[in-house]
């Protein structure tokens, strides 16, 4: 029988080479994590600054009134103020939400400086009438409507807020915001979310 001869002992290039292979291997895998740590911080910086997206997935555009018909409004404003009929350059009607604090990217019925339109018709969703703020009544052109249980909001399937409608001389709707996290060319919004002027 043969004896087993013994084997060679690694050569000093052999031992590098391996030492070599292994800290590439370490290498590669703290870059992989690396990566991975720096893609998830990115995706979840992007959503946290665009958290409208998820609601432009969910929202189901085949429920949103139809151009030409005539959305239901109240006859007065919170304030008991007559709302007259449509003028013949347009109105602007707001869904404005319930919090004008909260979200970033609300708006406030100061901020509105112009556009295709005469007046303003402002949605805004209460738990009742009396908490809207006594400030707003000072609004010249603007009408406040106090959306208790969301009844208009519903109607105008906006489920984003703020979203902006066009309104015909007849009432009738010729414009609706399509994109939650674009401003709709046919309204001018001032930058300054200033309190002064609607509700001291």
């Amino acid at each position: 029988m043969s004896k087993d001869l013994p084997r060679e002992p690694k050569s000093k290039v052999q031992l590098d080479a391996d030492q070599i292979d292994r800290a590439l291997a370490v290498m590669c895998l703290i870059a992989a994590l690396v990566l991975a740590v720096a893609l998830f911080v990115i995706v979840s910086g992007i959503a946290s600054q665009r958290p409208l997206d998820a609601q432009r997935i969910v929202h189901d555009y085949s429920k949103d009134p139809k151009l030409g018909s005539v959305p239901e409004l109240p006859v007065t404003d919170a304030f008991g103020r007559a709302i007259p009929p449509p003028p013949p350059a347009g109105r602007l009607l707001v869904a404005a939400g319930s919090c004008s604090e909260c979200n970033p990217r609300s708006v406030r019925p100061s901020q509105i400086v112009g556009g295709d339109f005469s007046d303003v018709v402002f949605l805004v969703e209460v738990a009742r009438p009396e908490e809207v703020p006594r400030g707003f009544a000072k609004l010249g052109n603007v009408y406040i409507v106090a959306d208790v249980g969301r009844r208009y909001t519903n109607a105008l399937n906006a489920t984003w807020t703020p979203r902006f409608y066009l309104l015909g001389g007849r009432g009738q709707l010729v414009e609706i915001q399509i994109d939650p996290l674009i401003h709709p060319t046919w309204v001018r919004l001032s930058q300054n979310r200033d309190r002064t002027g609607d509700v001291r």
